[in-house]
C-alpha cells in the first residue's frame, strides 16, 4: 500500500487499550491507514522521540461563546486537545432571544469567570435558535465541538425573569421540551442541568435549572433521549458533598428516562 503521509519511528498511543509502541503510521487521503512497519509514502514525518497518539478529548469546557469568534479554541489546541464538548452545567448560548443577550453573557461572566468585555466584544450574535447557531459554527470551526443544549438558556427562553424565580408551568415545560427536541434534531450533544448551589447568576440569584422541578428536568431528559443518541449531564445539589443517596439515585432516574 501507498500513502501520503508516514508518520515514522513515533511512539504510539491508539485508545485502544494495547500498551505503547514504536511503530509508524500510515495516512491515506486523510485517513489513518494503517500501524506498523511502513514504506512507500509521498511525505515522510520523523516521529523519533515524540509520541502519536489521537487528540485529546475534553468532555467538560465552557467554550460556547469563544468558538463562535474563535473557532480554532487556541488556549487548548495547542495542547493537543482536538475535540471539546460544551453546554455544560446547563449553560448555552442558544436559544437565546436578543434581549437576553446581556444576561447570558453576564452568566458566563459570573460563573465561568470569563471577560466580560471580550463577550461584549467578540460574541457576533448571528443566531437566536440552537439550530441557527449549529448553523452558524459549521462554517467557522477548526476544532470538533459538540455543545448540549443548557437547561437554563431553555428556561430563560421561555419563561423570562421568571426563570430564575419560579419553577414552571405543564404548559411551559412543553414549550421547553419543543425547544430541546429541536436542539437535539439539529445535532445537540444532549442536554445539561445544574442544581449546585455554586451556581449563581451575576445578581447572586440561583441559575434558573435551579429553580426547577426534578420533574421538569427528568421530561426534558426524556425528550432529549427521543432520538436515541446524546447524552444527559446533570450536577445534582449535593455534587460537592459526594452525592446523597436522593440524588444519586435521580441522576439513576434521568438515564432511564432519556433511555441514553
Amino acid at each position: 500500500m501507498s500513502f501520503d503521509t508516514i508518520i515514522k519511528n513515533g511512539t504510539v498511543v491508539d485508545g485502544s487499550g494495547l500498551p505503547k509502541r514504536v511503530a509508524d503510521v500510515g495516512i491515506k487521503d486523510g485517513m489513518i491507514t494503517d500501524i506498523g512497519r511502513l514504506s512507500g509514502a509521498t511525505c515522510t514525518i520523523d516521529a523519533d522521540g515524540l509520541v502519536v497518539m489521537p487528540g485529546i478529548v475534553d468532555a467538560h469546557t465552557h467554550y460556547d461563546p469563544q468558538v463562535t469568534f474563535e473557532g480554532h479554541a487556541t488556549s487548548s489546541c495547542y495542547h493537543g486537545v482536538t475535540s471539546v464538548i460544551s453546554g455544560n452545567c446547563g449553560y448555552s448560548i442558544a436559544p437565546c432571544k436578543p434581549s437576553d443577550r446581556e444576561w447570558v453573557m453576564r452568566l458566563f461572566a459570573q460563573v465561568e469567570g470569563m471577560t466580560p468585555s471580550v463577550l461584549q466584544q467578540g460574541l457576533p450574535w448571528d443566531w437566536e435558535s440552537f439550530p441557527q447557531l449549529m448553523n452558524v459554527l459549521d462554517k467557522r470551526l477548526g476544532i470538533n465541538v459538540g455543545i448540549y443544549v443548557g437547561h437554563s438558556a431553555v428556561r430563560r427562553f421561555v419563561m423570562g425573569e421568571a426563570a430564575s424565580e419560579r419553577e414552571a408551568t405543564d404548559a411551559e415545560i412543553q414549550q421547553m421540551a419543543t425547544l430541546v427536541r429541536e436542539a437535539m434534531r439539529a445535532g445537540a450533544a444532549g442536554f445539561t442541568s445544574s442544581k449546585s448551589p455554586t451556581h449563581v447568576d451575576h445578581l447572586k440569584r440561583p441559575v434558573p435549572s435551579r429553580k426547577a422541578s426534578f420533574q421538569e428536568i427528568k421530561t426534558l431528559a426524556a425528550v432529549a433521549g427521543e432520538g436515541g443518541a446524546g447524552s444527559i449531564g446533570y450536577l445534582a445539589e449535593t455534587a460537592v458533598q459526594g452525592y446523597t443517596a436522593e440524588d444519586r439515585q435521580r441522576i439513576v432516574d434521568l438515564a432511564l428516562a432519556s433511555g441514553l
